[in-house]
């Protein structure tokens, strides 16, 4: 069983991992945990101004910060996962392929994210990942 759990860094998206900690006994063994914080993409412009390993290292900082929490709350069950980061504009869209991809047998994801704007993103989000992902997708609030 292969769980797909976007992270934000939101409340509503710790929620989910909780979710998937309460009920990871009940998964067919082994279960398999992905947590996927997807960046978005910095202005083209700012690359005259700023050095490409510097753009990614700052990407990737901030990756980290937003999947800390979740992180943590799995090390401290004890329950093996794999985190990733991407990079787009589209965040729906890396979790779709991501699915595909990696053939994900479920998704696990907060309804919305962090702040009143983000919050209508993330909705938006969240319904392109239901309409799209071809698989379960278990929406956390």
């Amino acid at each position: 069983m292969k769980l797909l759990v976007p992270i934000d860094g939101s409340d509503t998206s710790l929620r989910a991992v909780d979710a998937v900690i309460a009920k990871v006994d009940a998964y067919r063994p082994p279960v398999e945990i992905h947590l996927l914080n997807v960046q978005h993409a910095l202005r083209k412009d700012v690359g005259q101004f700023v050095d490409r390993d510097e753009i990614r290292r700052y990407h990737q900082d901030e990756g980290a910060r937003a999947l800390a929490a979740a992180r943590a709350r799995l090390d401290a069950k004890g329950i093996a996962y794999a985190a990733h980061i991407f990079v787009a504009d589209d965040p729906a869209s890396v979790v779709v392929q991501f699915v595909k991809e990696r053939k994900v047998d479920e998704v696990i994801m907060g309804s919305h994210g962090r702040g009143e704007l983000a919050q209508i993103l993330m909705g938006s989000v969240a319904r392109e990942v239901l309409r799209s992902a071809g698989v379960p997708v278990t929406l956390v609030s």
